[in-house]
């Protein structure tokens, strides 16, 4: 419990706590009414006393109505700040983290959290309201006749029973409907992405027959896991007769006995009793929903409590006059990318990185970029004192053969919702030979993450993301491998013609003297 509340703020966490208990109440209110109606004596009724006795239901109703409407608003806020809060902090942890695959972080924030918000974070709190309703309710039976009311409540207690019993069962079936789900996921991402592939090899029917499979696991798990259910709310009927019929077998025997037992307090009794039935059925509910989504729920947690890294790195702006690479290593699955490898790179100065196919040349830009951790080594940036920065990763832009576009504008393709003025986003975009190209550029709405334009317009438009940030470091990867001879000469002048450090990966380089320092890495092998 105290993981969910910790993502609320003291107010919400208040009105959450309140309003669940508010509605404690409302389950008294037939009882009430009926007790007060059997008091009332038939033979000597007045216009006042039915006027009196309609003003009390009045009352009644309208109290415990409206603290169950402000129990409702005060869930509904609760399930608007929990859902914002901890989606918000999950897809913090989820953008740097490595261990998750791009559709296991699309599940994630999605599927899982709203089945994460209906089933376990909504029936948590709801519980708490249950369980205080139930309690109301447990008082004002006893207090109503205390020996015949422990026995009422007890037996009523016991409901749960045939749950406890089988607690295990449900867990074990909501894990494994958890693990189906995810697995039908997986497999339709992954089919979907490779459509294309299965259409040209004709393997669609094959694939259609495999997703079905999966699919038919996934709802024999449901099947499974619902059987279960319906089979402890089977033997909840037993226990029905336990709660209901048998303490009123034991009122009307006390009675016979000579025990003085209002029928109006009995019939109160077994009517609250029936009242109480409905909170510890709703909390039998409420636990089967939280176990089945408890393997979602462990999932989500688990992510969350990965601590972020909140130390604040200082911004050092100092123009960069050199990037020292110092003894880097790094290995990958046991092979050797790279090993004590050295080079110092002045500003301004364009550098070819070469080596053959799993030579480590992506691997290489992405350290320098700060995106992969190198096993030994360090990377330096130093002013043109020979002072070096704090610093240097907010300096580094990066461009790729396949630059992701967003489904939005080019204006929010450059700008990525920072604050940026259109006169300089059309600069860069002239920089780049764009700005004659497309008609309203700005405005020119993006579709299927870029299909609707050329691929070397994709890579220009990255360019210029790099060239409006004014960073002085840019790191190419294979940007021209993808483009004809064209577009290919263009992107390449436009990297010569940049006043900053370009380290570029490329192949099948035909003026590679153009290029101030070239780096071969298959000769850091050893």
């Amino acid at each position: 419990m105290y993981s969910i509340f910790k993502y609320l703020d003291k107010k919400t966490k208040f009105l959450t706590i309140i309003g669940a208990i508010s509605n404690g109440g409302l389950a008294l209110a037939s009882p009430l009414i009926v007790s007060r109606a059997l008091s009332l004596d038939q033979g000597n009724l007045t216009y006042q006393k039915i006027f009196q006795f309609a003003i009390y239901g009045f009352s009644v109703y309208f109290i415990l109505y409206s603290l169950m409407l402000f129990c409702n608003h005060t869930r509904n806020i609760f399930k608007r700040e929990i859902q914002m809060n901890i989606r918000s902090a999950l897809f913090q942890r989820l953008m740097i983290n490595r261990d998750y695959s791009d559709d296991e972080k699309i599940t994630l924030l999605t599927q899982d959290m709203e089945y994460l918000g209906d089933s376990y974070l909504t029936p948590m709190v709801d519980t708490i309201g249950w369980a205080f309703c139930a309690l109301i309710i447990s008082i004002y039976i006893v207090s109503q006749n205390f020996i015949l009311g422990l026995i009422f409540v007890f037996f009523t207690i016991l409901r749960p029973i045939p749950q406890a019993i089988l607690n295990n069962k449900i867990k074990n079936t909501g894990d494994e409907m958890s693990t189906k789900r995810s697995d039908v996921h997986a497999k339709v991402s992954d089919s979907i992405h490779g459509s294309q592939t299965l259409l040209m090899n004709q393997a669609l029917e094959k694939d259609c027959e495999r997703i079905y499979q999966a699919n038919s696991l996934y709802h024999r798990a449901i099947q499974k896991f619902n059987f279960t259910n319906n089979f402890i709310f089977f033997c909840n009927g037993f226990m029905v007769f336990l709660s209901q019929v048998l303490p009123l077998v034991l009122g009307f025997y006390f009675a016979m006995k000579g025990h003085a037992i209002p029928i109006a307090s009995l019939i109160a009794m077994y009517i609250a009793s029936n009242q109480l039935v409905g909170p510890i059925q709703t909390i039998m509910y409420n636990v089967v929903y939280i176990q089945g989504a408890k393997a979602v729920a462990d999932k989500v947690f688990n992510v969350l409590a990965i601590p972020l890294d909140n130390k604040e790195i200082e911004d050092d702006f100092r123009k960069i006059a050199s990037l020292q690479i110092e003894n880097l290593s790094k290995q990958y699955n046991g092979r050797t990318l790279f090993k004590k490898f050295k080079f110092d790179i002045s500003s301004g100065q364009k550098v070819l990185i070469k080596g053959a196919s799993g030579s480590g040349k992506s691997t290489l830009i992405r350290i320098i970029a700060g995106l992969e951790v190198p096993d030994e080594g360090e990377i330096k940036c130093f002013d043109a004192e020979k002072e070096q920065l704090t610093d240097y990763r907010k300096q580094v832009g990066m461009i790729s053969q396949s630059p992701f576009l967003f489904n939005d504008t080019i204006r929010y393709n450059l700008s990525l919702g920072q604050e940026f003025s259109d006169e300089k986003l059309l600069e860069v975009l002239k920089m780049v030979k764009l700005d004659n190209e497309i008609d309203d550029i700005l405005n020119f709405k993006i579709y299927n993450n870029g299909e609707n334009v050329s691929g070397g317009q994709r890579v220009r438009i990255e360019l210029a993301r790099f060239l409006i940030r004014e960073k002085e470091i840019l790191l190419a990867d294979e940007v021209t491998a993808a483009l004809d001879p064209t577009n290919g000469k263009m992107v390449r002048e436009l990297l010569f013609s940049l006043p900053v450090m370009v380290l570029e990966i490329a192949h099948h380089i035909d003026d590679e003297d153009r290029y101030d320092q070239i780096i071969n890495l298959d000769k850091f092998k050893l």
